[in-house]
């Protein structure tokens, strides 16, 4: 078995901690949910030219393809939360039901 880094341990237990903490039902500001997505689309999308240099059209569209792939599952996935939203002093929340689709991906 090769060794792998200390960090990569530390890396992966932090992973499995946030997968298990998402597992439990949780108030966020409504920001995070829409952001979060779009954020990780855009560094995805504009990484791909730097990771393949000759990449051609055909490999774009299956790539897109994917794209929409996962948009639509991500779609019918949280199509079944039932959201709730509470405004508080401190702003507006949005109570998101526990999920264990990431720590499922992660392990």
């Amino acid at each position: 078995m090769p060794h792998f880094p200390t960090y990569l341990y530390v890396l992966f237990c932090l992973f499995v901690y946030i997968g298990i903490k998402r597992c439990f039902v949780r108030e966020v500001r409504p920001v995070r949910p829409v952001l979060f997505p779009i954020l990780f689309v855009a560094l995805g999308l504009s990484s791909l030219s730097h990771l393949f240099l000759r990449a051609s059209a055909e490999a774009y569209a299956a790539g897109f393809g994917m794209l929409v792939v996962g948009a639509a599952g991500g779609w019918l996935h949280a199509g079944l939360w039932r959201l709730q939203f509470r405004n508080g002093p401190e702003g507006i929340f949005v109570r998101l039901p526990g999920d264990a689709s990431l720590l499922v991906t992660l392990l």
